[in-house]
Parts: structure tokens; C-alpha cells; sequence
């Protein structure tokens, strides 16, 4: 599972459930096509 916040407000942005087939180069794309809003930073948190 994929999630982008609002780290100042904590909102949830968007979010994205996907197979583990996915790559997070993939999904990040994705984020950016479908947010109007700028972005900062991108943190990895992945375990």
C-alpha cells in the first residue's frame, strides 16, 4: 500500500493498493499524473 500526505496537515492525499509486482517507480508516476498539488519531498518508508 501506497500513501501521499500533506505533511504539514497530515491529510491523505492519495493512496494505492497495488500486487507486489508493482515498482514504486510506477506508482510514484501515477501519484504525480493524478495530484494537482506541488510536492516537496518523497520519503521511502518501505520495510
Amino acid at each position: 500500500m501506497y500513501i501521499a500526505a500533506d505533511l504539514n496537515t497530515y491529510e491523505i492525499i492519495t493512496t494505492k493498493l497495488c500486487s507486489s509486482n508493482v515498482t514504486t517507480d510506477e506508482v510514484l508516476s501515477n501519484f504525480i499524473k493524478h495530484t494537482r498539488r506541488s510536492i516537496n519531498e518523497i520519503s521511502d518508508g518501505s520495510a
